[in-house]
């Protein structure tokens, strides 16, 4: 099985599951929730102007798709093989 499939199946099991709040309010609070949890320490000064908030042009990815290592993709969880 392919990579894609695997993680196309992984993911189709966790909204069967209904882990995800029904209620939108409940949804947002939980969100808020989180956000207000975020120490202040690890907080961002200016998210809006981050370089992660910026649109990524396709010029973008095939610049970073050029600067990493062959063989190195990700596990399904995430973690690189080194980990």
């Amino acid at each position: 099985m392919r990579m894609a499939e695997l993680a196309q199946n992984y993911h189709n099991k966790l909204q069967e599951q209904n882990i995800l709040p029904q209620n939108p309010q409940e949804h947002a609070a939980d969100i808020e929730q989180a956000l207000r949890n975020i120490p202040p320490q690890q907080r961002l000064d200016a998210p809006e102007q981050m370089p992660m908030n910026q649109q990524a042009f396709e010029a973008h990815v095939q610049s970073a798709l050029k600067h990493v290592k062959n063989d190195t993709a990700t596990g399904m969880d995430g973690c690189p093989y080194e980990l």
